[in-house]
């Protein structure tokens, strides 16, 4: 029972690390500080999908799963398992992801606009 509770942890780190993947810098507008998460996050998402580097979170939810008696992921790993053709259909997935890459680029624009602003009213 308690690697089942852990990899169920695991999942929602991994949806926690998805959404500070995708509002990351809507989150930055109003704490800046949150850019030191976002970036990396971005910087990591972007390398696995170009790389096809394996994700350690869905290994170790799949090490969890396996040690409390559940079965793998989806071959895809956490995104085809939990995300694609469950949210959307798996054939929006391109449509999905230029989707977030808009959010992602919008946030960091709507960041630099309303750091600038910051920047001009304390140099008053």
């Amino acid at each position: 029972m308690g690697f089942r509770v852990l990899a169920c942890v695991v999942m929602v780190a991994h949806f926690a690390f998805l959404g500070l993947l995708v509002f990351g810098g809507c989150l930055a507008l109003r704490w800046p500080r949150v850019l030191a998460l976002h970036v990396p996050a971005v910087l990591w998402a972007v390398t696995t999908l170009m790389v096809s580097i394996p994700c350690p979170l869905t290994r170790l939810e799949n090490a969890l799963r396996a040690r409390g008696s559940w079965p793998h992921l989806a071959p895809g790993g956490f995104l085809d398992h939990y995300i694609e053709g469950v949210w959307f259909p798996e054939a929006y997935t391109p449509l999905v992801q230029a989707a977030v890459a808009v959010t992602i680029a919008a946030s960091w624009v709507g960041v630099a606009i309303t750091t600038g602003q910051r920047g001009r009213t304390t140099a008053r």
